[in-house]
This record gives structure tokens, sequence and C-alpha cells, in this order.
């Protein structure tokens, strides 16, 4: 039996192998259009439409908020009543206590929504249709 490929093999394998400390953690990575086509900047108000006719638009969000989400991607779906709301992902870090659920609601809606993002019902109308995932950033 001819160890010598064996050998070889054991070698060439031993030495391209990465050890887990070498490899830095780039954190989740997102891919416009494929993950989520709209993006929140939160800081701003600015939301940033990403729809499949590659029309990007920007509208920005006049509206005041009470609730802030943590980054990451937030699925577009509607509660048992109806009502539009964002669902967070399993890649989305939500901190303790934080609702995995919120509720996406027009600005000119009365009443207080201390738990609900607020934005502008065209806003919210053309999400509903054109979108299924948001992308939060700050």
């Amino acid at each position: 039996m001819n160890v010598l490929p064996i050998i070889a093999a054991t070698l060439i394998a031993l030495g391209t192998q990465a050890r887990a400390d070498d490899i830095e953690d780039a954190g989740p990575q997102y891919i416009a259009g494929g993950q989520y086509t709209a993006i929140l900047e939160q800081t701003s108000g600015r939301w940033q439409l990403l729809p499949l006719d590659a029309r990007d638009q920007e509208v920005n969000n006049e509206c005041r908020q009470q609730v802030y989400l943590p980054k990451g991607v937030w699925l577009l779906n509607r509660d048992r009543q109806g009502n539009v709301e964002l669902v967070a992902t399993s890649g989305t870090a939500l901190p303790p206590g934080h609702r995995e659920h919120v509720k996406l609601i027009a600005c000119e809606a009365a009443g207080a929504q201390p738990s609900a993002l607020r934005a502008p019902s065209a806003l919210i109308s053309w999400l509903t249709e054109n979108s299924g995932a948001v992308l939060v950033g700050e």
C-alpha cells in the first residue's frame, strides 16, 4: 500500500483548515431586494423604498415616534384583526422585554399608541402592496 498519497492529502487538509479563532464574525449580511424591499433609518425618519421595478424612492417620515426598533430585518404582516404589523425575524436581536410584533399605524390615527411605529398612511399602503420585509437601521 502506498501511504505517500494519504500523507500528502492529510498535510494539505491540515494546512488549509481555518481555526475558529481566525474567523471574524461579520454579522448578518442582508441583500437589498432579496431579503427586504424597504429600509427605515430611525434617527432621520427616512424610508427608502426598493420596488422590484428599480424605481427607488425616499420618503421622509414626519411622524413623531414613541417606539424604537432593534436593527435587523422585520417582516410585514397582518395581525388577527387585519392590522399591519412588523414581526422581528430570528436574525433580529431583540433586547430583553422588547416585543417581537410591533403595530404599524398611520400618523393621523387617533389615540396614543406608545408601542406602535407610526408612518404616513400612503407609505403603509405601499408597504402592504409591495413589501414583504423592512430593514431597520439606526
